[in-house]
């Protein structure tokens, strides 16, 4: 048995914005008692928040059994990273929907990881020429440098979510993975 992990990623967050925006969170989650403001050895041996007396507010099923895990805090991640969903089915174009998943991408997502900021692709099909992170993925992926993963929690409430975005100002994608 794995752990999961459900990311809550913001969109375009400018590397200026990233500690403004990861200490925002960090005092919403925390003013709202969602996760404890002390850190903790409860996310993949990393430091993390464990679940707050409020948590209960964020999921759709209070399941207890999260209280029991080991590996059960919140992690704030203010550095570039891939999130990754479990699995790949598909790439796309953005613009016309092709299926690249047989072409070279993971190149540029690797080159994208390491800071190169030229990492664009041509469509096979529509010549459209776009970043790799503008490209559709199935299950869903995200570029970024700032993410929330929640490990081992139950479904994230629409609601929670939406606040998420309203605190941050950005929209997010929602990733989720599994080790």
């Amino acid at each position: 048995m794995g752990d999961n992990c459900i990311s809550i990623v913001p969109k375009d967050v400018d590397s200026s914005e990233v500690k403004i925006l990861a200490e925002r969170i960090f005092k919403w989650l925390t003013g709202n008692k969602i996760v404890n403001d002390v850190e903790s050895d409860c996310v993949l041996n990393l430091k993390g928040f464990l679940p707050g007396s409020n948590y209960k507010y964020a999921v759709e099923d209070s399941d207890i059994q999260l209280l029991n895990l080991v590996n059960n805090g919140v992690e704030i991640i203010t550095e570039r990273q891939v999130w990754q969903g479990v699995g790949i089915d598909k790439v796309s174009c953005a613009s016309c929907n092709f299926d690249i998943t047989e072409s070279d991408w993971m190149d540029l997502v690797e080159k994208w990881f390491y800071g190169v900021e030229s990492c664009e692709m041509t469509c096979p099909s529509c010549n459209s020429i776009a970043p790799i992170t503008d490209f559709n993925f199935e299950p869903v992926w995200a570029f970024a440098e700032l993410g929330i993963s929640f490990w081992n929690w139950p479904p994230l409430k629409k609601e929670f979510i939406d606040e998420v975005e309203e605190v941050i100002n950005k929209k997010v994608k929602i990733v989720y993975g599994r080790i």
